[in-house]
C-alpha cells in the first residue's frame, strides 16, 4: 500500500518545514497583505451583511430624519460700493480714504467689520423686532406687525414666552406670569411687552412665542450673516441666511440701509465736530489777534516811532557816520601835529616844501589858513634867494634881504601858531564826536531790545491773522461738509427676493445621506474584516503557516431525510436513492456524496494518494490549534474517501478527553484505545463501521493520564502494528495547544495535517501550534481551512464543481 502514496514536488503536496529559525517570528501575528479582487469585496460584504447594512440604514435614517426635520434655508445677497461721492461732493473738502495714518490698513476690511460689527447688528434688531420673535408650532408668516415695546418692570435680559391658544372667536395670550390677554384675528394684541397681530386662525390650536434678549438677537443674526469683500475692487457683498425668504430680504436690505444710514451720519457727525472745532479755534485766534494788535500799536505810541527797527537803523546809520568822521579827525590831527612838529624844528632847505606837500596829499582836507601861510612863506623865500642868488646877490644884511627874511620869521611864526590852533581844534572835534559815540552806543543797545520786542509783535499779530485765514478756510470746509447729504457708501444692489432654498433638495441629500451610508457601511465591514486577525482563506492560511493549503471545506449541513445545500434551501431525496448508512451528519461524504464538501474531501485524498513524498505515508495524524476547528469532522470524511478508494483504512480516535468519534460513526466507546494501551488480555478493539473498508478504534474508557498512555513505548508499538494491517491509519488528535496529546501524537506518525477553521483561528494561534508541531520534529504536510461559517469568498473549484453538478443533473 506503501507505493499508492508517493511523494510529489507539486505545489499542492506536502513539503518540509521550514528550518528553526524561519519560525522564530511567531511570537505576534504575521499580516500577509494580498490583493483584493472583486470576489473578496464582495465576500467581505456578505459576511459583514449585517454590520454594513446596519450602518447604511442608520445614516439613511439621519438624512431622511434631517431632510424633514430642518426647515428650507434661504439666502438673501447684496452689495454696497465704497466710492468718493462724498468727496467729489465737498470739492475734496475731506478724504474718506485716508482714516487712517497706518499704511498697512486695508480701507474695504475695515469697513466689512463695521458692517460685520454689533453696533450694526443692534440697529438692524431694533429697526425689525420680528428678529427677536421665535415661534414654536406658529408658522413665522402668521404674526404681523411685530413690535416689542418696552414697559416698566419687564426684565428684558430673559426670554419672554406667550403661550397662544387659537379658536373660531379669537385667540387667548398667556404670559410666564400667567396674565391673560384675549384678541381678534386682524386687531393688534399687546402682552408683556409684545405687540403682534394674527391675521387670520392658523391651522394649529395652540403655539409658542418667545421673545429674545436683545443681545441674544444680535448674536444671532451676527451667525446668519455673512460679509465678504470683492478680490481687488472695493464693493462688499451681504449675505443673510434663514428659514424664511421674505425675512432674510428684508434684513439683508436692512443691514445695508443701516450701514448706509449709519456712515452717512458718521461722515456729519465728524464735519459737524470738525466745524464747531474749527469754529471754537477761529474765536480764539481772532480775541488773540485783536490783542497783538493792540499791543503792537500801543507799544510804537510809547516809542514814539512807526518802527523800532528804521530808527535802530537810523541811529546805527549815524554811528557809523561819526566813527567816519572821528577816524578822517584824527587822521587829519595826525597829520597836522606832524606838521607842527616840523615847522617847530629849525627850517631846512626843503623841509617847508615837504611839509607842504604832506598837507595836500590826497585824503587830506586842507586848511586854506595853513596853506595860505605856506604859500606866503614860499613867495618870501623865493623873493630871498632872488636877491642872495648869483654873483651879484645881495648879503644878509641887505635891508630887502633882511626885511624879507624878518617876514619869514614871522610868518613862519604864524604858520606854527595857526597849526597849533588846526590840531586844537581837531582835538576838540574829535573829543566831541567821541563823547557823541559813547552816547550813540548806549542808544543803540536800548534800539536793540526795542528792535528785539516789536518784531515779536509784529511776527505774533502776522501768525496770528495767517492762522485766522486758514480757520476761516477751513471752517468753510467743514461747513460745506457737513451740508452734503451724501455719504461714502453706496448700495450697489439691494437683495432680491430668493426664490429657492440654497444648498442641495432632499431628495439629494437622502440620496447622498444613502450613498454615504453606504460607503461607511463597506468601510466598517471591512474594518472589521481587517481587526479580525483570523485566517479566513487559502492564501491567509498559507502565508501564516508557511504550508500549502491542501484543500477548503465547504459549509454544509444533513437533516434527517433531507439535505442542505449552500444557498440554503432543501430538497428532498429523490425515489428510488438508496438512503445513506446510518452515521452522524458530519459524516457529509457518506450522507450527500454529490455535495461540494464530499468533493473536496476527495480532492484531499487524490492530493495525498499522488503526491511523490520522500518517504511512504501510511500514518498521519489530523489536529488543530484550539478545539471546534473541525478537526474531527475532517479525520471522520477524511478516513471515509479513503475507505471509499477500496482502501482498508483505520481511524483511531485518539481525543481521550473529549472523543466523538464514536458518536459520529454510532458505535460504542468501550473498548477502545485506553483498554488496548493498558494491553488487556482478550480485547477487541477493532470496531467496523457502517462505510465499508473503514475500521475505528474508539477513545475507550476514560484515562487518568492521557499524556503519559500515548507517549508510552506501547504506543509506539500499536502503531507500527497497525500500519502493517491497514493501508492508512489516521489519527483524530486532540488540539495542540489545548495539551501535549497533539505533540507526543505527531512525532510519531509519518505525517500531520492542520486543520484551520475560517474566520475562527487567530493567525498567531496557528503559527503558535505549527511552531509546537515543529519543536517536536512532526512532519506536517499541509492545512485544511475548514469553513462552516462561509468566511471564504468563494471555494476554489468548488462552485464550478456545483455549476457543472447542476448541469449534469
Amino acid at each position: 500500500m506503501s507505493q499508492l502514496i508517493p511523494m510529489n514536488p507539486r505545489r499542492a503536496a506536502v513539503v518540509h518545514p521550514a528550518p528553526q529559525e524561519q519560525w522564530q517570528h511567531l511570537d505576534g501575528p504575521a499580516v500577509t497583505l494580498v490583493p483584493l479582487d472583486p470576489r473578496q469585496f464582495i465576500g467581505i460584504l456578505r459576511r459583514h451583511l449585517l454590520i454594513a447594512l446596519a450602518i447604511a440604514g442608520t445614516v439613511t435614517a439621519l438624512a431622511v430624519y434631517i431632510v424633514h426635520s430642518t426647515p428650507p434655508i434661504y439666502q438673501a445677497n447684496a452689495a454696497v460700493r465704497l466710492t468718493n461721492a462724498r468727496q467729489e461732493l465737498t470739492s475734496g473738502l475731506e478724504d474718506p480714504t485716508n482714516r487712517s495714518s497706518m499704511p498697512s490698513v486695508d480701507p474695504v476690511l475695515s469697513q466689512v467689520e463695521v458692517l460685520a460689527s454689533r453696533g450694526v447688528a443692534r440697529a438692524v434688531v431694533e429697526s425689525l423686532p420680528i428678529l427677536r420673535v421665535q415661534t414654536q408650532d406658529i408658522p413665522m408668516t402668521a404674526l404681523r406687525a411685530v413690535d416689542i415695546v418696552p414697559e416698566p418692570g419687564v426684565d428684558t435680559l430673559r426670554p419672554r414666552l406667550l403661550q397662544l391658544t387659537f379658536s373660531r372667536n379669537g385667540m387667548l395670550v398667556r404670559d410666564s406670569l400667567r396674565h391673560v390677554q384675549r384678541g381678534t384675528y386682524g386687531a393688534p394684541v399687546a402682552l408683556d411687552g409684545v405687540r403682534f397681530t394674527v391675521d387670520t386662525q392658523p391651522a394649529m390650536e395652540s403655539g409658542t412665542i418667545t421673545v429674545l434678549p436683545l443681545e441674544d438677537a444680535v448674536t444671532n443674526l451676527l451667525g446668519a450673516l455673512q460679509v465678504k469683500p470683492r478680490p481687488n475692487t472695493d464693493i462688499i457683498d451681504v449675505a443673510y441666511t434663514g428659514t424664511n425668504p421674505w425675512l432674510a430680504q428684508r434684513v439683508a436690505n436692512a443691514v445695508l440701509q443701516v450701514y448706509q444710514a449709519s456712515s452717512l451720519a458718521a461722515a456729519q457727525r465728524q464735519s459737524r465736530l470738525r466745524r464747531e472745532f474749527v469754529g471754537r479755534q477761529l474765536l480764539e485766534n481772532d480775541s488773540l489777534l485783536v490783542r497783538a494788535r493792540l499791543a503792537l500799536s500801543a507799544f510804537r505810541t510809547h516809542e514814539q516811532a512807526y518802527s523800532a527797527k528804521e530808527k535802530f537803523s537810523s541811529e546805527q546809520t549815524g554811528l557809523a557816520n561819526v566813527e567816519t568822521q572821528r577816524a578822517q579827525l584824527e587822521a587829519d590831527r595826525a597829520l597836522y601835529a606832524s606838521v607842527l612838529s616840523g615847522l617847530q624844528q629849525p627850517p631846512t632847505e626843503n623841509g617847508d616844501a615837504d611839509l607842504q606837500a604832506r598837507l595836500s596829499a590826497p585824503g587830506v582836507t586842507p586848511n586854506p589858513v595853513v596853506m595860505a601861510l605856506f604859500q606866503q612863506m614860499a613867495a618870501y623865500e623865493v623873493k630871498r634867494d632872488s636877491l642872495t642868488a648869483g654873483q651879484w646877490g645881495r648879503s644878509a644884511t641887505d635891508p630887502d634881504v633882511a626885511r624879507l627874511a624878518s617876514l619869514l620869521t614871522s610868518t613862519r611864526a604864524k604858520l606854527v601858531g595857526t597849526v597849533g590852533g588846526v590840531v586844537h581844534s581837531l582835538d576838540s572835534r574829535i573829543g566831541s564826536l567821541a563823547e557823541f559815540e559813547t552816547r550813540n552806543t548806549a542808544v543803540l543797545g536800548r534800539l536793540a531790545d526795542q528792535e528785539a520786542e516789536e518784531a515779536r509783535l509784529v511776527e505774533q499779530e502776522a501768525s496770528y491773522s495767517q492762522l485766522g485765514d486758514q480757520l476761516r478756510e477751513e471752517y468753510q470746509k467743514a461747513r460745506l461738509a457737513e451740508a452734503a447729504e451724501v455719504g461714502p457708501v453706496e448700495v450697489l444692489d439691494l437683495a432680491a427676493l430668493p426664490r429657492k432654498p440654497i444648498g442641495a433638495g432632499g431628495m439629494r441629500k437622502i440620496v447622498f445621506g444613502a450613498l454615504l451610508g453606504l460607503l461607511l457601511g463597506g468601510g466598517g465591514a471591512f474594518v472589521v474584516e481587517y481587526l479580525n486577525t483570523s485566517i479566513r482563506r487559502r492564501e491567509e492560511m498559507e502565508a501564516a503557516l508557511q504550508l500549502p493549503g491542501l484543500a477548503v471545506i465547504p459549509r454544509f449541513a444533513l437533516r434527517r431525510g433531507r439535505l442542505r445545500r449552500r444557498n440554503g434551501k432543501r430538497k428532498t431525496r429523490k425515489p428510488g436513492v438508496p438512503s445513506a448508512p446510518a452515521v452522524g451528519d458530519a459524516l457529509i461524504t457518506v450522507s450527500d456524496l454529490r455535495s461540494e464538501a464530499a468533493e473536496a474531501y476527495r480532492q484531499l485524498r487524490t492530493k495525498l494518494l499522488f503526491s511523490q513524498l520522500d518517504r511512504p505515508m501510511k500514518t498521519m495524524a489530523i489536529t488543530s490549534a484550539l478545539p471546534q476547528d473541525g478537526k474531527t469532522t475532517i479525520a471522520a470524511n477524511l478516513a471515509t474517501t479513503f475507505a471509499q478508494q477500496k482502501m482498508r483504512v483505520l481511524l483511531i480516535d485518539c481525543d481521550l478527553r473529549r472523543p466523538a468519534q464514536h458518536t459520529l460513526f454510532g458505535v460504542p466507546r468501550e473498548p477502545g484505545l485506553t483498554e488496548l494501551l493498558h494491553e488487556e488480555p482478550g480485547t477487541w478493539v477493532i470496531q467496523q463501521t457502517a462505510v465499508e473498508g473503514l475500521s475505528l478504534i474508539s477513545a475507550g474508557r476514560p484515562a487518568s493520564e492521557p499524556s503519559e498512555l500515548l507517549g508510552s513505548p506501547r504506543m509506539r508499538t500499536v502503531l507500527a502494528t497497525l500500519s502493517e494491517m491497514f493501508d492508512v491509519v489516521i489519527l483524530d488528535s486532540p488540539p495542540v495547544l489545548a495539551v501535549t496529546d497533539a505533540a507526543i501524537l505527531a512525532a510519531m506518525v509519518d505525517g500531520v495535517l492542520l486543520a484551520v477553521r475560517a474566520g475562527k483561528t487567530n493567525r498567531a494561534t496557528a503559527q503558535l501550534a505549527m511552531q509546537q508541531l515543529i519543536d517536536v520534529g512532526a512532519r506536517v504536510i499541509g492545512g485544511v481551512l475548514n469553513d462552516p461559517d462561509r468566511k471564504t469568498t468563494a471555494h476554489e473549484s468548488y462552485s464550478y464543481y456545483r455549476s457543472y453538478e447542476s448541469a449534469a443533473q
